[in-house]
């Protein structure tokens, strides 16, 4: 059975579910979850670990070099290293299937990681700025360009915001990676499964 990061035993799962994971988009669910309810999603979670390992086509150590000789690495980090543009990689593997990670690269748009939104920012006649929606409130938006800039706008009469739920700042690595590469690739991020 595979141990969670943060909840390595029967109590912290419990702990988890009721009151979410600090600093993470994980919420609680005390308010919403029965003590009965919030038991059986505990045994369900820990179901999940007893469930025989996929699978994986493509060799990982190719697909490290793959990583390495990519871009992956100016937006994505792993282990604390690499950028910060991209969600960080460091357990996507025990998150998302090879399957699920393959198409990613192929499509990055079309399922992204929450909190990833793309908004391009209009004022008036200039070219629009895109970049991810770090923070929004009535007044202000916050967006991190693909180079890692943030920029802050104030929201106005001349300010135009168009959300691109189907777009990614990631390019599609179709054209630019062999399907081998694409699977190699995939292999090595499936092996990512953070500290354990």
């Amino acid at each position: 059975m595979r141990l969670l990061r943060h909840a390595p035993d029967d109590g912290a799962l419990l702990d988890v579910i009721r009151e979410g994971i600090r600093g993470t988009v994980m919420p609680g669910f005390v308010w919403a979850l029965s003590d009965r309810s919030v038991r059986q999603t505990a045994a369900y979670v820990r179901s999940l670990g007893r469930m025989p390992p996929e699978h994986v086509p493509g060799d990982p150590t190719r697909g490290l070099t793959v990583y390495q000789k990519s871009d992956c690495v100016m937006c994505h980090t792993i282990r604390g290293i690499g950028g910060v543009t991209g969600p960080d990689l460091s357990a996507i593997g025990a998150v998302r299937g090879a399957a699920a990670l393959r198409a990613s690269l192929v499509d990055p748009g079309a399922d992204h990681a929450p909190g990833y939104l793309v908004a391009a920012v209009t004022i008036g006649n200039a070219s629009p700025v895109r970049g991810i929606v770090l923070d929004e409130d009535v007044f202000w938006i916050h967006l991190r360009e693909a180079g890692g800039q943030v920029r802050t706008f104030q929201k106005t009469d001349t300010v135009r915001i168009d959300r691109e739920p189907k777009t990614s700042l990631m390019p599609s690595y179709v054209s630019r990676l062999s399907d081998a590469e694409l699977t190699d690739l995939a292999a090595y991020l499936s092996t990512l499964r953070g500290s354990r």
